[in-house]
């Protein structure tokens, strides 16, 4: 392979042929066996048991795309295997995460007669006190998540997590998701053993990872081992489009070519998230399930308005908030937080991200009603916002998540303490580490990018555990413009050849003069654009900076 491909596979810890060998080409074949995940077997003959007497399963899986794609392919394999099977999700503003056992008293009533099986996902690790109401409902318990479980797990009958002590199946960053299609893996090789498919032909499983796709990347789980060959073999089917309900949202979208991580991310996966946001869960798995391309397009756009009513609050509340966050940013806060009434709350995860993510640093957002604040949080590499909130937890009346992203409920009267003490903690964060990095891999001249281009598709999907590589160099642009208001177009030249190029929000205000053409560091990543079945490629800037009598230093993380 030319030297950059394989320099850009060390960066990434592959050293060997064989390594780079499975990385560039992987294949389900390589996928380790189910039978490897603790309680496999126990789940497997639960399930493998309601479908031979009848026995009504109840899926109950949360409302992200990670929860709703791994119930979609839980409730489509156990429907074409003539369960007796319903999915359901909770409200994420009145409910909120996890399993409930108040919820489970409602449903009982609605399951046809006999003991009933319960079946979670990408929930209730922790959640005991529902899991033995379930059990007093007469329920049998399936848990499958990939949350962190606690020192002592739920009484369920059969408890499938990566992340359990006691399992020793290799891949353990799966997504909610990827656990659940375990599930199939093994329930479909159990049934095919016993014989179970004599008069249907047995559900290929390859079918469902465009399901498995869309919601390990819409989880941001690491895009390496399984997850990475899942992945992988789940976009080539998406972009088959053989789903009606994902055809018409990716439509909407505007995505005409082969489906990328970064399609999912930033496309897909706020579509589905707005259900819940602003609506209710279930209009997204009706869409994921559905076979009806009417009914498909129909939720489509029912998603699609749904989630551009979610920009336009989201919008708004960034747009209120940014100046006072420049403001806390020049004073040097390492936290930010606001408030107000009048915001929605299904909104607030996606506000404190887009903060988080511009300033780099932690940031939270409530929004107030009835004496009451919750608020979501989001934080970056480096700084552990659950740890942070746990020096604040003397006035939280609850708080959960992860390091990473959280929620939060305090009395609204207690805002300005918590504050204080999250501003006193955040401090002591090194003043480095709200500064966002940005790693360049190679100086890559013309030949190099040429032939980076033929080897890109085998090096993606890209992601967290395989991130995007960035490159640069030094030069001259041509022929800059402005488009959109605010984006840089220009010609990049690399050795003896020129490359389009762009760099969004390069004007600090929309319409100003494009800078004059002069010398600058340029570092970008490549992106391959569809339009109208033709395929191109574009520098896409990450960071532009004119030369002036300053010397720039470039750090290259190459081995």
């Amino acid at each position: 392979m030319p030297a950059t491909v394989a320099a850009l596979l060390i960066n990434r810890g592959i050293t060997t042929p064989e390594a780079a060998r499975a990385f560039l080409h992987p294949t389900l074949a390589e996928l380790p066996a189910p039978d490897l995940m603790q309680d496999m077997k126990q789940a497997v003959d639960l399930l493998a048991a309601a479908l031979k007497t009848g026995q009504p399963i109840l899926i109950y899986g949360d409302y992200d795309v990670d929860g709703l794609t791994g119930s979609a392919v839980l409730f489509l394999f156990l429907r074409q295997a003539g369960a007796q099977v319903r999915a359901f999700q909770p409200d994420r503003l009145t409910d909120g995460y996890g399993l409930h056992g108040h919820l489970l008293d409602q449903l009982r009533p609605t399951l046809a007669a006999g003991q009933p099986l319960l079946l979670t996902v990408d929930c209730g690790i922790t959640s005991h006190a529902a899991v033995a109401k379930a059990k007093q409902l007469g329920f049998a318990v399936i848990i499958t998540d990939h949350h962190q479980p606690e020192a002592e797990l739920p009484a369920a009958d059969a408890i499938l997590n990566p992340y359990r002590p006691d399992c020793p199946f290799p891949c353990k960053g799966l997504a909610g998701v990827g656990v659940a299609f375990y599930l199939v893996m093994g329930l479909r090789s159990q049934l095919t053993a016993e014989g179970f498919w004599q008069h249907q032909h047995p559900p290929n499983l390859k079918e469902y990872l465009d399901l498995v796709a869309l919601g390990t990347v819409a989880d941001m789980v690491e895009l390496t081992e399984a997850n990475r060959i899942l992945t992988r073999a789940g976009l080539e089917v998406l972009g088959q489009r053989k789903r009606a309900g994902l055809a018409s949202l990716c439509e909407l979208a505007g995505l005409t070519g082969p489906v990328r991580a970064d399609d999912i991310a930033y496309q897909l996966a706020p579509r589905l998230n707005a259900a819940s946001r602003l609506g209710s869960a279930a209009t997204a798995f009706r869409l994921l399930t559905t076979d009806d391309p009417e009914e498909g397009r129909e939720l489509a756009r029912q998603l699609d308005a749904v989630n551009q009513q979610r920009r336009e609050l989201g919008t708004a509340v960034y747009e209120a908030v940014r100046p006072q966050a420049e403001t806390a940013v020049d004073r040097g806060k390492g936290v930010l937080i606001f408030a107000d009434e009048g915001w929605h709350p299904g909104i607030l995860g996606i506000v404190a991200a887009r903060l988080s993510r511009e300033f780099h640093r932690p940031a939270l957002v409530f929004a107030i009603c009835n004496g009451v604040a919750k608020g979501s949080g989001r934080s970056v590499a480096g700084i552990d916002l659950l740890g942070m909130l746990a020096c604040g937890a003397t006035c939280l009346k609850e708080y959960g998540g992860h390091p990473m992203a959280l929620g939060v409920t305090l009395a609204a009267d207690d805002l300005a303490e918590f504050t204080a003490t999250m501003e006193g903690v955040a401090a002591m964060v090194r003043p480095e580490t709200l500064v966002a990095p940005l790693t360049v891999e190679l100086l890559p001249g013309g030949q190099d990018l040429e032939e980076l281009v033929a080897w890109y598709p085998r090096l993606e999907p890209f992601g967290v555990g395989n991130p995007e590589p960035v490159f640069a160099g030094r030069g001259v642009p041509e022929k800059m413009r402005i488009v959109g208001g605010r984006h840089a177009k220009f010609r990049w030249p690399v050795s003896d050849r020129t490359f389009d190029a762009i760099q969004f929000n390069q004007l600090a205000r929309k319409n100003q003069e494009p800078p004059q053409a002069k010398a600058m560091d340029f570092a970008f990543s490549l992106r391959r654009n569809t339009f109208q079945g033709r395929e191109s490629w574009q520098l896409h800037g990450q960071a532009i900076m004119f030369l002036t009598s300053c010397l720039f230093v470039i750090i290259l993380n190459y081995t």
